[in-house]
């Protein structure tokens, strides 16, 4: 075997590995779905993953899942396909203490209404493809 058919072949199983890699963390039966959260049209542009989220709740069964939402306003979930009653939770920071003590909230991106899924009115079908949603807030 010559060295240019060792690289050929080093590089095609690395390649293997990879596509495997990124096939193998999606169990059975689930999906991963992408998607951008968007508020007046414009992505919700967030501080830190620790700011804002998202709470997916299935209408039908028992499953939920969790993403945060990125400074782009993507995020990136492992779902079964079906539709999903969604809430989303965005500040424009971390609530902190002043320097007597008193907290001090961040301010809240959206609609508090927004935060639960009994209340948000918000809703995603996840397709078997696991085409990419858009959640809007105003």
């Amino acid at each position: 075997m010559t060295t240019k058919s060792k690289s050929m072949l080093v590089v095609a199983t690395l390649a293997a590995v990879v596509v495997a890699g990124c096939s193998a963390d999606v169990p059975d039966g689930k999906v991963r779905v992408k998607g951008a959260v968007l508020k007046g049209g414009a992505p919700l542009a967030i501080v830190s993953p620790a700011t804002g989220g998202l709470n997916f709740t299935a209408q039908e069964g028992t499953e939920a899942q969790s993403a945060t939402i990125d400074a782009k306003g993507e995020f990136s979930v492992i779902l079964s396909p079906g539709t999903y009653a969604v809430s989303v939770m965005a500040k424009d920071g971390v609530d902190t203490m002043d320097e007597n003590g008193k907290q001090i909230l961040a301010k809240n991106l959206v609609d508090r209404k927004y935060e639960s899924t009994a209340t948000s009115g918000l809703e995603v079908t996840v397709t078997s493809d696991g085409a990419p949603v858009t959640i809007e807030v105003e």
